[in-house]
C-alpha cells in the first residue's frame, strides 16, 4: 500500500537499518512464490562489486509480468552496489502503432545485430512463460487422470472381491427369497455409498487447501461437471461388479457351511 500515487515509488524508499543497506524491490507473482518461496515484506541477501553484503526487501509484486525472473529495483540505488555496470542489457518498446513499433525492431536489428540485438513481442514472451506453466498443468492433468483410472479399476476390483468374500452371506439371502437384483443393488450401493462419501471428502479437502488463496470463486462448472462425472462413472463401476460377482447361482455355496 502506498500513499505517494503510482505503486513504483516504492523503489525510492529508504528502508536501510543499522549497518545494513536494504533495498525495495519488485518481482513477478510467481517467480516470487514458486521459484524462491518469498513473499512481501521477505528479504534476499547478495553482495555488492566490493563484497559487502546487503538486502533486497521485496515490497511489491507483478501478476502476469513480462519481467519473470527478474528483481527490479530503483536504478540509483543499483549503481550504488553496483556502480560499474555499464549501460542497459533489455528494453521495454512502447507504441501504440504497431507499424511504428515494427519500422524500429527492423531498424534496429539491421544496425544493431552485431551486438546480439533481439526483439520479440511482448504477446509471444508472455506466450514462452505460459507454455512452461501450461506443460506443468498439463503434467498434473495426465496424472490425475492416471489416478482416476487406476482409483476405478481399484473400485471394481474392491467390489468384487468384497462379493466373492461374502458368497455365503448372500447364498444364504438368496436361500431365503432375495432376488438377483436385490443382491446386486445391496452389494453396489453399499460401495457407491463409500464412493460417494470418498468424493465429498476429497472435495472438501480440495475446497479447504484453495480457500486461503481465494480460489473458491475461480471455480468454474467444468470442475464441478468433472466431479460428477467421476461420481457417475463410480457408480456405474460399483453396480457392474457387482452384477459380476452376483450373477452365479449362489447356493452351491451353502455347501461348505
Amino acid at each position: 500500500e502506498t500513499d505517494q500515487g503510482t505503486p513504483w515509488r516504492l523503489l525510492s524508499r529508504d528502508l536501510s537499518e543499522e549497518g545494513t543497506l536494504v533495498l525495495p524491490a519488485v518481482m513477478d507473482l510467481n517467480t516470487a512464490t514458486y521459484a524462491l518461496q518469498l513473499g512481501l515484506g521477505d528479504r534476499i541477501e547478495y553482495e555488492s562489486d566490493t563484497g559487502k553484503p546487503f538486502s533486497v526487501e521485496i515490497v511489491g509484486l507483478l501478476e502476469t509480468s513480462l519481467l519473470q525472473g527478474k528483481v527490479l529495483v530503483d536504478e540509483t540505488k543499483f549503481l550504488q552496489v553496483f556502480p560499474d555496470s555499464g549501460g542497459f542489457q533489455a528494453f521495454l518498446i512502447d507504441s501504440r502503432e504497431p507499424a511504428v513499433a515494427e519500422t524500429f525492431v527492423n531498424v534496429a536489428m539491421r544496425n544493431l545485430e552485431d551486438f546480439g540485438f533481439a526483439a520479440l513481442p511482448a504477446s509471444e514472451r508472455l506466450n514462452e512463460f505460459h507454455a512452461v506453466q501450461n506443460t506443468y498443468l498439463r503434467i498434473f492433468s495426465l496424472l490425475g487422470i492416471l489416478g482416476i483410472l487406476l482409483g476405478t479399476v481399484g473400485l471394481a476390483v474392491l467390489v468384487v472381491r468384497s462379493g466373492l468374500e461374502r458368497r455365503s452371506e448372500f447364498a444364504v439371502m438368496q436361500a431365503i427369497g432375495f432376488k438377483d437384483k436385490k443382491l446386486e443393488f445391496l452389494l453396489g450401493g453399499e460401495h457407491f455409498l463409500y464412493h460417494s462419501l470418498g468424493i465429498v471428502a476429497g472435495a472438501m479437502a480440495a475446497l479447504v487447501a484453495v480457500a486461503p488463496q481465494g480460489g473458491l470463486a475461480d471455480i468454474g462448472s467444468g470442475i464441478w461437471l468433472q466431479i460428477a462425472g467421476i461420481w457417475l462413472v463410480g457408480g456405474i463401476v460399483c453396480f457392474t461388479a457387482a452384477r459380476l460377482a452376483t450373477k452365479q447361482r449362489l447356493t452351491s455355496s451353502l455347501r461348505l457351511e
